[in-house]
């Protein structure tokens, strides 16, 4: 929604400035105006990844990486306005508060200890700490030997 608001923003603009239409309490000032585009631009990457692939657990891990490495670089990036930044740092507190939470289930680490695009490699290449990959592979190893 936000994309269409900035690609219809001069009839927006237009429409929010008659006097007489009550609309002038919702104009948005140009640092708005801004503030708006520059969130369209940093949410694009993420809404396409969702939109077009059915998200699946073993990439729900993989995907908070990525957008934690996004979120990183984007809050130490000048280019977006300081409220961005901010909100942005705030995000990524919450996508960490997430992240830890999934070292409570092991379905995760499972899921990708078992895709056959990650496996084991995956945590190696991530920079996750060995002894998290170590145990890792003793979950999966348990969980065999329980089941089978």
């Amino acid at each position: 929604m936000a994309v269409v608001a900035v690609q219809y923003r001069e009839p927006i603009e237009r429409l929010c400035a008659q006097r007489d239409g009550g609309l002038r309490a919702y104009e948005l000032s140009a640092r708005e105006w801004d503030i708006l585009e520059q969130l369209c631009d940093i949410f694009k990457d993420a809404t396409l990844f969702f939109s077009r692939k059915t998200p699946n657990v073993a990439k729900v891990l993989h995907a908070m990486d990525h957008i934690d490495t996004v979120l990183t670089n984007q809050t130490r990036d000048e280019k977006y306005d300081s409220a961005i930044r901010a909100a942005l740092h705030l995000g990524k507190k919450v996508l960490n508060r997430y992240y830890d939470l999934s070292d409570l289930s092991a379905v995760y680490r499972l899921a990708l200890m078992l895709h056959p695009s990650y496996k084991a490699e995956y945590f190696r290449q991530s920079g996750w700490p060995s002894r998290w990959t170590t145990h890792s592979i003793e979950m999966l190893q348990e969980k065999f030997d329980r089941t089978y």
